[in-house]
């Protein structure tokens, strides 16, 4: 690819995912000297499978200098976030604590709706440490922080713990059916709107998303939640 060209690259994805310029050079005069490395930024070969789940072609990025900086570009923005993510002071103990009274509706209506509770519980204490009475700046309503208009079209009063669940629940399960189980995408979907993950081809350059994603996924993987 040209030099022109990948400087470009360089530059859309510096400017969609807060990384410097300097930093992304950095890693590309630096990578390409690896074994096995794959692109201009020499990223590893186990971290592909992180990258299909959060909606980059893999193929792409192992044939296409452009999109292996926009992976790699991503890699780096994802990394420094989750050291954030994990550095938190909130602990397994505490989410459970906040879980358990809601546990029942919500292994049922998981069950009924075919997704893995543990999801539901990470995605209810991101949006509203369990406080069903919440309301964002975007009049986001309740535990799943449900906008109005999606309540609507879910026929659910937000303002209803039950109905705020049930609809939320069941929202966030045909994200998953509809991304075909890729979690990354579905929880952007969710955060920032199915139009914006479609929009960009994957998880969208919004600083709030880019967040979102990688916190929910943390509470999802290490935290062991009750079961009734």
């Amino acid at each position: 690819m040209p030099a022109i060209a990948l400087s470009a690259c360089i530059l859309a994805a510096s400017s969609n995912y807060g990384i410097p310029v300097a930093t992304i050079e950095h890693v590309i005069d630096s990578g390409t000297k690896q074994p096995g490395a794959i692109g201009p930024m020499g990223i590893p070969q186990g971290w592909l499978p992180y990258l299909s789940r959060y909606g980059f072609d893999e193929q792409k990025v192992r044939t296409d200098d452009c999109s292996g900086v926009v992976a790699g570009t991503w890699i780096l923005a994802y990394t420094q976030r989750m050291q954030t993510v994990i550095g938190k002071t909130e602990t397994d103990k505490k989410i459970l604590q906040l879980a358990q009274p809601w546990m029942p509706a919500i292994n049922w209506i998981s069950a009924k709706a075919q997704i893995d509770p543990r999801l539901v519980v990470a995605v209810i204490y991101q949006e509203s440490k369990f406080q069903p009475a919440a309301v964002s700046g975007a009049n986001a309503i309740g535990l799943m922080q449900l906008m109005p208009a999606t309540a609507r079209s879910l026929g659910v009063n937000p303002r209803d713990p039950a109905q705020n669940l049930w609809g939320g629940i069941w929202y966030l399960a045909n994200l998953m059916r509809a991304y075909h189980g890729n979690v990354g995408l579905a929880l952007a979907a969710y955060n920032a709107g199915p139009g914006a993950v479609s929009r960009y081809g994957g998880i969208p350059p919004y600083r709030e998303t880019q967040d979102y994603v990688p916190q929910v996924l943390h509470w999802y993987r290490s935290v062991s939640y009750a079961k009734n």
